[in-house]
């Protein structure tokens, strides 16, 4: 069975996505999927391509490869970047839907994404989610308890 892997090739101007066939077993070849993903989304990204890299987490459901934490937390770290606080809600239930819990690196990016975007309560209530989920305090975490005390 041969199944397409994808490479990312960025430059300046645009990001293409270059398939190419190859012949591993199934799940190396799921894995190379999601590894190829992640890169792809990545790389979008750092060039603020966002519906690109939404389009490669289609791309993963279509194919029926199920996406890990990482792929939202690169999909989080993009919108955080471009202010686009208002995709929080739906690429959390995005990672519920997925069967997925926030790590570590989501709470921290949520925190983040919304301090810069002066939602402080929101900041607050995430901070809060956390501790209350059992994710231990990350420098963020604390950095934002310590800041939001002194206010």
């Amino acid at each position: 069975m041969y199944m397409r892997v994808v490479c990312v090739l960025l430059n300046t101007h645009q990001i293409r996505l270059q398939a190419f066939l190859v012949q591993p077993q199934v799940q190396q070849a799921r894995d190379a999927w999601l590894v190829a993903c992640r890169t792809g989304m990545n790389a979008c990204i750092s060039v603020g391509k966002l519906t690109e890299a939404r389009q490669l987490l289609q791309d993963m459901k279509q194919r029926n490869i199920a996406p890990d934490i990482r792929v939202f937390n690169i999909l989080l770290k993009g919108y955080s970047r471009r202010g686009g606080v208002s995709a929080v809600p739906g690429i959390l239930q995005e990672m519920a839907d997925a069967g997925l819990k926030p790590s570590a690196v989501t709470y921290n990016t949520l925190i983040d994404t919304y301090v810069t975007a002066g939602q402080l309560a929101q900041a607050r209530q995430t901070c809060a989610d956390a501790q209350a989920a059992g994710v231990a305090p990350s420098q963020v975490l604390l950095c934002f308890k310590h800041t939001d005390a002194l206010q």
